[in-house]
């Protein structure tokens, strides 16, 4: 496998296999907007604890739980996220957490700021459907899907609130299998089967195995479901309902961009009078919409 530096994927051209059409990444300004963030802007002597408490729960590695205790106001995070998805879902997952690690390092030593990694667990999510499928390949090369039935599981139940079941122990027996015979593959099943036990959070779940897997390198966590965590965007919640549709608005105006710059692309939108709000009620999440200074949910049927 080939490793691009930072520097050289950011370096204001476009490193090769790069498509001609994307935009041209530029290092300099990445580290001249990192060396110019003011972590006192930040509640970080409330993160700190929140985040130490819960990756030392999750096991993280005395590695992962150094870079927890060495935040300060000097910090800066760079942030991969991703669904949690089955046995950590598509490969991309994985490169966001590793390309997340090697970017703070390499600002780390541009800017001499405390630069951390951290992975953001989209666990508040609640497209099941879309996480609970894993595809691999058996050993004689077919190609297989395994996907995660649950018959207590609610549609609109957040991810990060489903429990595993038994059904797990089967399907990471198949996921063992599907692995190439020796040591790395032996290993790598085991610490999987570790994280994917019944009676375990989906969440936290898929947390402890990108841990597993990066915490050797110091990568955080962060699941935005934890206790204490939504009582921080408070403050983003008072703006997004002070003018519920100016977020979704640039999400379109940039989707309009978008296919202005790439005519053979088609970005997604988000349907008028959505928001970026949602109400859970009985364990179920509802996107809510608003019109006329109402706000509704066309499934649950609350205003």
């Amino acid at each position: 496998m080939k490793l691009v530096e930072a520097p050289t994927f950011f370096s204001g051209e476009r490193p090769a296999g790069v498509p001609a059409d994307s935009a041209r990444p530029d290092y300099d300004a990445l580290v001249a907007k990192t060396a110019g963030i003011n972590g006192g802007r930040y509640p970080l002597d409330i993160i700190a604890p929140l985040l130490a408490r819960e990756n030392t729960r999750l096991g993280a590695s005395p590695l992962t739980l150094d870079a927890i205790a060495s935040i300060n106001q000097d910090t800066v995070f760079v942030v991969a996220g991703q669904q949690a998805g089955l046995f950590g879902g598509p490969l991309y997952t994985l490169y966001k957490a590793m390309h997340a690690i090697r970017l703070a390092e390499r600002l780390k030593q541009s800017t001499g700021k405390n630069v951390l990694p951290l992975f953001w667990i989209a666990s508040d999510d609640h497209d099941f459907e879309e996480v609970a499928s894993y595809a691999l390949r058996s050993e004689d090369g077919e190609e297989r899907t395994v996907k995660y039935s649950q018959e207590s599981w609610r549609h609109g139940t957040p991810v990060g609130e489903i429990v595993l079941n038994s059904t797990i122990m089967n399907m990471v027996a198949a996921f063992r299998r599907s692995l190439p015979p020796g040591d790395d593959g032996a290993r790598y099943g085991a610490f999987v089967g570790k994280a994917w036990t019944p009676g375990v959070k989906w969440a936290d779940a898929f947390a402890q195995q990108l841990l597993g897997l990066f915490d050797r390198y110091g990568l955080i966590v962060f699941d935005p479901r934890w206790a204490g965590v939504k009582a921080l965007f408070r403050d983003i919640y008072l703006t997004e309902i002070s003018d519920p549709l100016a977020s979704v608005h640039l999400v379109n105006r940039a989707a309009n961009f978008l296919e202005r710059s790439l005519p053979k692309y088609r970005a997604l939108r988000k349907p008028e009078g959505s928001t970026n709000i949602f109400l859970e009620i009985d364990g179920a999440r509802y996107p809510l919409r608003y019109k006329e200074g109402v706000f509704f949910s066309v499934n649950s049927g609350c205003s």
